[in-house]
C-alpha cells in the first residue's frame, strides 16, 4: 500500500479526484497545520498543493529533510514564493 499525504489549507480543498484513489494507494488529506504532527517516514508521498501558506510550510523544515531521509517524494504544484529548503534559494 503506497501511502500519500494530500496538504490541505482548507477543510474544502481535497480534490474530487483523489476521494476515490486505485487499488494499492491510500490518499490520506492532512492540514497545513499538522504536518510536524505526522511521522516522515508514514508516507511515501507528500502532494503539496498551490494554495498553502509557503512560510508555514518552510517553518517545517527538519520535518521534511526527516521526510526525504525516509525515502519520501515531495510533488509541489504552484510557484515557488518562498523557499521550504535552504537549497532551493537560488530559484527565488
Amino acid at each position: 500500500m503506497i501511502t500519500v499525504g494530500f496538504l490541505a489549507c482548507q477543510k474544502d480543498s481535497f480534490p474530487g479526484f483523489l476521494r476515490k484513489p486505485p487499488p494499492g494507494l491510500a490518499i490520506e488529506p492532512i492540514p497545513e497545520t499538522a504536518l510536524a504532527e505526522q511521522a516522515p517516514g508514514a508516507l511515501h508521498v507528500l502532494l503539496v498543493p498551490a494554495d498553502i501558506d509557503q512560510r508555514l510550510f518552510a517553518a517545517n523544515q527538519p520535518w521534511l529533510r526527516a521526510f526525504f531521509m525516509a525515502g519520501g517524494t515531495l510533488v509541489f504544484n504552484g510557484l515557488l514564493a518562498h523557499p521550504f529548503l535552504d537549497e532551493l534559494r537560488p530559484f527565488v
